[in-house]
This record gives structure tokens, C-alpha cells and sequence, in this order.
């Protein structure tokens, strides 16, 4: 018995559809995980090749104004550093400044792994069930031990590997030592022995790490759904990857050629976005100014229009990508979820004595039934 790639592609795709609870949720994966992203462009001229020639310059007042203030900000700062104290205030703005940082931290941190267990369960539940929860209770189905455990999991894989990498690219560079002799050639062979033994490590590198995280997606599910620890679940991770290597293979390459896709399809998205969201955001700008300007002079108006304009163009970029983002991130967890249940599902089947109970048991998991040799069979007297 095989893994139904298709049928799990077309599930995860009626279950995005359908079940729009698991959108925040995978909202919340795009911002963690640098799922969403956005570019920006600057310059200070547009040259169109048809010959016409518009450059867009910031008036005179408005250049010698800013340039003031960098000054004066620069100023300040030589005077804040320069001395042998640094200020208790300034102190007390870094420290403020990282412990804000590590609060933002240690928030994503959590939030992250929270939607990733919800997303799970609430896949899983649905599954079961075909009951849909709310938002309140896929929180609560997240805020549970199993999203500690992936933390846990994330940290035991992947500290061993970066040690390991770092170690075997330092190995890999040992030749250029060979330059400290007095003989060109011996130094030029040393270089490129470490050339390739650079990239030799960094194919490694990659091969281990795209296992790696087959296992961890793996493992996040046993962790989720058959609440087991954090060993017991990279230990069954790992087995029902080596178990069943030519299906998740598989399973891992479609989701990659889907993954390669989605980026193609979303540089037009991206590049319309950036022209609507600059359209917007520079006309704010300048209606912004035009107002601030009747109650402030100078570079002040500029300034606050810049940061009305500044925030207009980040939201209209930032989020429609953070959605979309969310939708794909929302998609690969359920393909992920399903794949690993049909997964189960075929190992209770080849282990189960009684053939009845193993085909009920894929039965619930897959909701497929074999209909094969159904046909013609006697029925009972």
C-alpha cells in the first residue's frame, strides 16, 4: 500500500478552502518564520528610455533642512560617546531597547510554535471529526505541551548539525594553510583542495539539513497527535521516514516543486504591490505634508508626512504578502498532516493480523476505501 500524493494535494487544498480558522494561524507562521517578505527600491531619478527625462529631487530648503538635522543627530551622538562616561540615560535606553528586542524574541518564539501545534491538531481534528473550531479553541489546542516539544525538537536537531557544519567548513579550509610554506605551487594546490573540499561539505551540508528538517516535520506530528516526548518523537520521525523513504521522497520533492512555484507566481504579486503601494504612500506623503504644513515649517512637515506615507506603503505591501504567505504556510502544514496520518494509517495496515481491522483502520485515517475484488464477491447466506 502506497501514499496518495493526489488525494492528499486535493484534501489540504478543500481543507484551506473550508476551514478558514487555520488562516490565522498560518498568518502567524508567515510573520514567525519569515514566510512574508517585502523589497523596496530607492533613487533619487527615473529615465525612462524614450528619451524623456524627469528626475525627482527634494527641493533645496528641503535638502539643507535634513542635512541640518543629520548634523545636529550627529552631533548629538559624538557628544553622548565621546566622553569617558557614557550617560545613565543612554545606558538606560539600551537596556530598554534589548530587553524590548527579547521580548519580541521570545514572543515569535512562542507564537510560532503554538500555531504550528495548532495547525496540526486542528488538521488532525478535523480529520476525525469534520467539526470546525474557533479561533478560541485552535489557541487552546496550540497553547499545550506538544509546541514546547517542537521547540525542543527544532533545538536537538539542528544544534548538532550547525556544530557539525561549522566544525567540517573549519576542516575544509585547512589547506589554505598550505600558503604559510615558501613554495607558490604547494599553497595554489592547497587552495584548491580547499575549493573543493568547501563545496564538497556545503552539498553535505545541505543533503543532511534537508533530512533533517523531512524528520522534524515528521516528529512536530508525532509530537502532536500521540503526545510522546521529545527522543520518542524524533526516534519515530526518523523511523517512519526510513520506512517509508520513497513516499515521503516524494512527498518532499512535490512539496518543493509547489514551494519553487509559489515564488515564481508571487514576483508579478510582488512587483504590483510595490507599484500600488508606492503610488499610495508617496501621494500621502505628500497631502500629509501640504496639511502638516500649515501648522509646522521647515523639515518637520516632510518628516511627519514621510512617516504617515512611510507606514501606508510597509501596510499595503507587507500585508496582502502576509496573507498570501499565511495561505501557502497553512497549505504545507496540512499536506504534512495528512501525509503523516496516511502514513500511520499504512503501518497499522501492514502490521494488523486481522485484515478486517486494518482496512478499517485506513478507512478512518484516509477516508479511502479499497474497492478492489469488491465486485462479484458471494454474499452471505
Amino acid at each position: 500500500m502506497k501514499l496518495n500524493h493526489m488525494s492528499i494535494l486535493k484534501r489540504a487544498w478543500r481543507i484551506l478552502w473550508s476551514y478558514r480558522v487555520l488562516w490565522a494561524f498560518g498568518i502567524v507562521l508567515a510573520l514567525t518564520t519569515g514566510g512574508s517578505g517585502g523589497s523596496g527600491a530607492n533613487g533619487a531619478s527615473w529615465r525612462p528610455d524614450d528619451g524623456f527625462n524627469y528626475e525627482m529631487e527634494a527641493p533645496d530648503d528641503i535638502q539643507r533642512e535634513l542635512g541640518e538635522a543629520g548634523r545636529l543627530l550627529g552631533e548629538f551622538f559624538e557628544d553622548v560617546f565621546s566622553g569617558d562616561r557614557v550617560p545613565a540615560g543612554a545606558i538606560a535606553l539600551g537596556v530598554g531597547l534589548a530587553c524590548v528586542g527579547l521580548f519580541l524574541v521570545v514572543a515569535s518564539v512562542i507564537a510560532r510554535y503554538v500555531a504550528e501545534n495548532a495547525l496540526i491538531r486542528l488538521v488532525d481534528d478535523y480529520e476525525e471529526t469534520g467539526d470546525h473550531r474557533t479561533v478560541r479553541e485552535g489557541i487552546k489546542l496550540g497553547w499545550s505541551r506538544p509546541a514546547f516539544r517542537q521547540w525542543l525538537i527544532t533545538l536537538v536537531i539542528a544544534l548538532p548539525i550547525a556544530v557539525a557544519a561549522i566544525a567540517a567548513f573549519a576542516l575544509a579550509l585547512l589547506p589554505l594553510l598550505a600558503w604559510t610554506s615558501d613554495s607558490i605551487g604547494i599553497g595554489a594546490f592547497g587552495t584548491v583542495a580547499a575549493i573543493g573540499l568547501f563545496f564538497l561539505v556545503l552539498l553535505a551540508t545541505i543533503a543532511v539539513a534537508t533530512v533533517a528538517s523531512v524528520i522534524k516535520r515528521l516528529a512536530f506530528r508525532v509530537a502532536s497527535l500521540e503526545d510522546v516526548g521529545v527522543f520518542a518523537s524524533i526516534r519515530r520521525g526518523w523511523r517512519v521516514f526510513t520506512g517509508n523513504l520513497a513516499d515521503v521522497g516524494l512527498l518532499w520533492l512535490i512539496m518543493l516543486g509547489l514551494g519553487l512555484a509559489f515564488a515564481v507566481l508571487l514576483i508579478p504579486i510582488v512587483l504590483i504591490m510595490l507599484i500600488a503601494a508606492g503610488l499610495a504612500g508617496g501621494l500621502l506623503l505628500l497631502v500629509v505634508s501640504g496639511i502638516a504644513g500649515l501648522l509646522v515649517s521647515g523639515a518637520t512637515r516632510w518628516i511627519v508626512g514621510g512617516i504617515v506615507g512611510g507606514a501606508v506603503f510597509f501596510a499595503l505591501l507587507v500585508i496582502p504578502l502576509t496573507f498570501i504567505s499565511g495561505l501557502f504556510e497553512v497549505y504545507k502544514s496540512s499536506v504534512w498532516t495528512l501525509g503523516y496520518r496516511e502514513l500511520a494509517a499504512i503501518e497499522v495496515v501492514s502490521e494488523s493480523p486481522v485484515p478486517e481491522l486494518a482496512e478499517t483502520a485506513h478507512v478512518a485515517v484516509t477516508g479511502e476505501e479499497d474497492s478492489e475484488g469488491e465486485e462479484g464477491s458471494p454474499e452471505p447466506d
